[in-house]
């Protein structure tokens, strides 16, 4: 879940028109040690990480939480890099750009929201010629992965296939019991498909 998300963001940063023409990376949290991690920051630059996302969980749903990194050089000066130039982007823009690719978008298997932003203010990459941004975002509600329950008894062969099939976005699972009854309870939701199987023997 979390990696599906993770690939479904970066791939919808890496393709929006305006990032993908002016970024150099677009990825997670470069993976090289500590010590040179800010040498790594300058190559990459201009560039927008991932941080590892966090999942939460509340009862039978769970939102995504993570953090995307806007990362810049300061070719002329700070006010510069966070205001751009003719010439370059700055951290003021790659924001604008990235609320319009992630606010309120579908991506994966849900909607995402922008909740807040802030400069980095790390002297540490102002010695090494960097401007930072740190801007959070959050998934909609995502339903949890749903386990129908074991039978309480083996099952014979049977003669008659039937199916249910829902596809993305997910009907709640508290619908699908519903769908099980006898007759079938389609007065709140229906299946997107179906499928209805009489197999050898059966009626």
């Amino acid at each position: 879940m979390l990696a599906f998300h993770e690939t479904a963001l970066l791939d919808a940063l890496k393709n929006r028109p305006g990032l993908k023409l002016s970024l150099r990376h677009v990825g997670a949290i470069p993976d090289v040690p500590d010590e040179k991690l800010l040498a790594q920051y300058q190559t990459d630059a201009p560039a927008i990480y991932l941080a590892a996302p966090k999942l939460v969980v509340e009862n039978d749903t769970a939102k995504i939480r993570a953090v995307l990194v806007i990362m810049v050089r300061n070719v002329g000066d700070r006010d510069q890099a966070r205001k751009g130039n003719a010439r370059e982007l700055g951290i003021d823009q790659y924001l604008t750009l990235i609320l319009r690719t992630v606010n309120g978008k579908f991506i994966g298997d849900t909607s995402w929201f922008c909740k807040s932003a802030e400069f980095a203010d790390d002297n540490l990459f102002v010695k090494h010629g960097l401007t930072a941004m740190e801007v959070a975002i959050e998934s909609g509600a995502i339903e949890l992965p749903y386990e129908a329950p074991a039978p309480d008894m083996p099952l014979d062969d049977f003669e008659h296939f039937h199916a249910d099939i829902d596809i993305v976005p997910h009907t709640l699972s508290a619908e699908y019991g519903k769908w099980l009854q006898q007759p079938p309870d389609y007065t709140t939701s229906r299946p997107d498909a179906q499928a209805d199987l009489s197999l050898a023997g059966g009626s």
